[in-house]
């Protein structure tokens, strides 16, 4: 390992609220990283189940700073503060649901070491664990190197995970989060993608916890700021005018999925349509796609006729569940336009 003279310095931003039962294990892991030269900024965002005295316990780690703030703000505006506050070459995110693998700094800090400084990010899979059943799986995700935001706009299932990366300051000092969203978490990425290239590394690095009160299992609260994102993605001058399609499908294909959700969640046929109608509006060829075609059919059924319809959705997805994807490290298998830095 490089000297820790010469080591540069990691900040890692935890933020906190209201996960009191996970947080000490958040921070017990930057601990016992293998990576010797980080400070670790967490951010108490106002919590209510008294994660406050967790946190005043590591009050006395020179490399722990501590920044209360009295009354809940958004995620965005707290991660800003912490990023303004941080002054490490490199920064890595953490939430205080989520924990490090122990290699995690050391082995992206050796990674974006090596690489030019057209590199801005380093990330990894993550994989997860479900709190009931205590099963592990690592979820599929974008596995790309180099320039990667056609694979972004493109990629089908989840993005990049919030907490996997590590970022060269200078990406976040050039593309903040936006303050006016409640959280922005993994869409930042899209826009870092405008001037910077990443690099993937084919190992997981970090745990993150499937549990009810994940902040992404709320998919209106997530879906409403992805596409406000985009829109602004698209207005930015950076980007390239040759991926405006691309960026038209995946706004069409995240309408569609919540109609989807209208329907199978809320039953509500009408938001169902208009959530259809603007799929296709977004991106003509959704017309053609069956998903929305039979979305749109459905949403005309009355509101007490949807259990049915919930019954054969639970059917099929609990067919698709039997089974599910459970890949490790060994399979995790880089789809790169450069080359798989691991």
């Amino acid at each position: 390992m490089t000297h820790i003279r010469q080591a540069p310095l990691v900040s890692v931003i935890l933020l906190s609220y209201n996960y009191r039962e996970y947080l000490a294990c958040a921070i017990d892991s930057v601990l016992s990283q293998t990576y010797p030269n980080w400070e670790l900024l967490i951010l108490e965002n106002g919590s209510t189940d008294g994660s406050q005295e967790i946190v005043s316990r590591y009050a006395g780690d020179s490399r722990i700073r501590l920044i209360f703030i009295e009354h809940n703000i958004f995620p965005t505006r707290c991660l800003n503060q912490g990023i303004a506050a941080a002054t490490g070459d490199y920064i890595s995110f953490l939430l205080a649901d989520d924990y490090y693998l122990p290699e995690k700094l050391e082995r992206q800090v050796e990674v974006l070491n090596a690489l030019p400084q057209d590199y801005g990010i380093v990330y990894s899979p993550g994989r997860r664990v479900d709190v009931q059943s205590k099963t592990e799986w690592i979820p599929a995700g974008v596995q790309s190197s180099g320039t990667i935001l056609r694979a972004l706009l493109n990629y089908r299932q989840n993005f990049i995970d919030f907490i996997t990366v590590l970022v060269r300051r200078e990406c976040l000092q050039r593309y903040r989060f936006y303050e006016d969203i409640f959280f922005q978490g993994e869409a930042i990425f899209f826009h870092i993608a405008l001037r910077y290239k990443f690099a993937y590394v084919a190992e997981p690095l970090v745990m993150m916890r499937d549990h009810a009160r994940n902040m992404g299992k709320d998919f209106n609260l997530n879906m409403a700021p992805t596409l406000t994102i985009l829109d602004r993605l698209g207005q930015s001058p950076d980007f390239p005018s040759k991926l405006a399609g691309d960026l038209a499908r995946l706004k069409g294909r995240l309408l569609m999925s919540c109609g989807w959700q209208s329907l199978r969640i809320d039953g509500n046929g009408p938001v169902a349509r208009e959530r259809m109608r603007l799929a296709v509006a977004a991106h003509w060829l959704q017309l053609f796609q069956p998903r929305v075609v039979l979305g749109w059919c459905l949403s005309w059924i009355p509101r007490r006729g949807f259990s049915w319809v919930n019954r054969l959705g639970d059917a099929v997805s609990g067919r698709l569940r039997r089974k599910p994807e459970r890949r490790t490290a060994n399979n995790t298998k880089a789809l790169s336009d450069e080359r798989d830095y691991g």
